[in-house]
Formats: C-alpha cells, sequence, structure tokens
C-alpha cells in the first residue's frame, strides 16, 4: 500500500508539472492577456482553460495574439503548425531572403560615330547603294534632257558633277522650243545652199542660160493645196481633249474626200513623226500610225514631249 500511494503522488506531481509548463500568460493586440494553457488548436485559433479554474474561453484567432504571445505558443509543439503563418520574420531575415546576387557581364564597346557618307562607304552594301543612287541620277538627267530639250551631254555632265540638284534646276526650266525666227532662217539657208548647187551645175559660159531663156516654157499651174495649221506648245495645251477636238477626222479608218490627203506632224522631244492615223488615245498620251516605206507602225508619244503639232497637206512643204 505505502509503494500505490508513492505512485499516485509522483503521478499527480507530474500532472501538475504538465500543466504548470502549458500554462502561460499571453498578450492579446488589444492589450488584453490570457493566463491559462491551450487545450484546443486549429486553423481558426484556440480555446484556453485558465488557470487556477476549470472555465474555457472562446476560440481566439491567433491574428489577435502579439508577436512574442505568437512565438511562445510556437514552443508548444499542438500550437507550432498554425502559429508560424502569422510569425513575423525579422528584419534581418527579410533583407538576406530578398538579396538576389548580381552577375556583372561585360559591356560592349560603342562604335566610333561617322557621318552619313562615311557609313556608306565603310561597308560594301553601302558602296552599292552609293553606285545606283549615282547611276539613276545619271539616266534620271538624260530623261529630263529629252524631255526639256536641252543637249544631254550638258545636263548629265552637270548631273555627274552635282548630283540630284543638276537634274531638279534643269527639270524647273522651261522646254526650249525652236522660234518660227529660226526656222526660218534655217529654211533660207537652206535654199540658198540648193540655189548655189544649181549655179555650180551650170556651164561657165551661159549658153545653156541664154538658150533656157529663148525657149518659153510653160509653167504647170501647181494646185492650191489648203492651208498649214500649226499648234506650238504654250499657245495650246496638248491633251487628250485637244486630239478629240482638233483632228477628229484622224481616228476614222477611212476619212472623207476633204481630209483624206492631209496628214499630221508631230514633233516631240524625241524625233518628228508625220502620222496618217490617230490609232489610241488616253490621258496621258496617244498613238499614231505612222508610215514607214510599204509598211506602217503604230508609235506612242506622251503629251508632255509634244513640243508642236502641224496640220498640213501631204505634198505641202515641211516648215
Amino acid at each position: 500500500m505505502c509503494r500505490l500511494f508513492h505512485i499516485l503522488t509522483l503521478a499527480c506531481l507530474l500532472g501538475l508539472v504538465v500543466e504548470q509548463a502549458g500554462a502561460a500568460i499571453y498578450k492579446l493586440e488589444d492589450g488584453s492577456t490570457i493566463e491559462g494553457e491551450p487545450i484546443s488548436t486549429g486553423e481558426e485559433g484556440a480555446m484556453f482553460r485558465l488557470t487556477g479554474s476549470d472555465d474555457t474561453t472562446p476560440r481566439i484567432p491567433w491574428v489577435k495574439f502579439t508577436q512574442e504571445a505568437l512565438k511562445e505558443l510556437k514552443k508548444i509543439p499542438k500550437c507550432a503548425k498554425f502559429v508560424e503563418p502569422f510569425i513575423e520574420l525579422d528584419v534581418q531575415k527579410k533583407v538576406t531572403r530578398k538579396a538576389v546576387a548580381i552577375e556583372e557581364w561585360p559591356k560592349l564597346d560603342r562604335t566610333p560615330g561617322k557621318s552619313l557618307l562615311g557609313s556608306f562607304f565603310s561597308t560594301g552594301l553601302g558602296l552599292l547603294a552609293l553606285v545606283l543612287f549615282y547611276a539613276a541620277n545619271l539616266y534620271s538627267a538624260y530623261e529630263i534632257s529629252v524631255i526639256r530639250a536641252y543637249p544631254w551631254l550638258l545636263v548629265c555632265g552637270i548631273a555627274a558633277v552635282a548630283p540630284v540638284i543638276g537634274p531638279v534646276l534643269f527639270l524647273c526650266l522651261p522646254t526650249r522650243l525652236k522660234t518660227h525666227e529660226q526656222q526660218a532662217v534655217a529654211a533660207e539657208a537652206a535654199a540658198a545652199a540648193e540655189a548655189a548647187a544649181l549655179e555650180a551645175a551650170l556651164p561657165a559660159d551661159g549658153t545653156a542660160a541664154e538658150s533656157a531663156a529663148a525657149v518659153p516654157v510653160e509653167q504647170p499651174t501647181a494646185p492650191r493645196l489648203p492651208p498649214t495649221q500649226r499648234f506650238v506648245r504654250g499657245n495650246y495645251s496638248f491633251n487628250r481633249r485637244f486630239f478629240e477636238t482638233k483632228f477628229a477626222s484622224f481616228f476614222s479608218i477611212v476619212r472623207r474626200d476633204s481630209d483624206k490627203d492631209m496628214v499630221l506632224l508631230v514633233k516631240s522631244a524625241r524625233g518628228n513623226y508625220t502620222a496618217t492615223r490617230l490609232t489610241r488615245i488616253s490621258a496621258a498620251d496617244v498613238h499614231l500610225q505612222v508610215q514607214e516605206g510599204p509598211a506602217s507602225k503604230e508609235v506612242m508619244v506622251p503629251f508632255i514631249e509634244i513640243q508642236e503639232a502641224i496640220l498640213k497637206h501631204k505634198d505641202s512643204p515641211d516648215r
């Protein structure tokens, strides 16, 4: 009996020690305290048995405990897994966790700055682009010389020395046309050359001239030809409406008797064309039917290149 009494006494003392180990004072965020031990824990909170009595508290959420109280509760095994998410980390631990090792990579050296022209000359592709640009500049100069009726050697030479500026300058100039006075002087010079050739062919003694003067020769009367009509750029605008209005008869395959012997002489920057018919016409150009020997061909002439249009009889002199 004495041994049984000692065992029961020891058990009671152990129970009191365990009870005192779980019992403690826990502070809440509102300033109040709870003295007791947790008897029921969960994710929502814990219920406590108050020290010195059998009363229990309602379930208190974990968020209402202070950090010191949560750390004390963490020491109790049944509370540790529920309390740990609500314990804030120390500042030093936060900094240690967020620290990221940044490796420094060597920076690439900047390429030395160059001018635009220097950059073109430094690469093969840039040189090719410059050559193509220069060739296009010369070709455009040639086309402008044809349209504006200036010597192509002059225009291309200036474009070779001053690219872009030279062609643009000639493009802004008006088209150079021969005036009526220049055409009359050229015709007089041709007539004088023909008369000089005839005088050189006659005998020096003049007998042939006397015999020719002695015999009267009846000169055939030349048929009366319709007047020649001239249309010069500057006085007229060459476009689709102009050709359809002035030369309407040239669009038909068979023309009337009064117009069947008329031809249309078109002087353009690329040459002169004697047309017997207008085959087609658009907003930018006109197509001429030109006779070449026994055959005929169709020639397209842009309106912008036409300098003069002459409506005349086929036997009238081209002046």
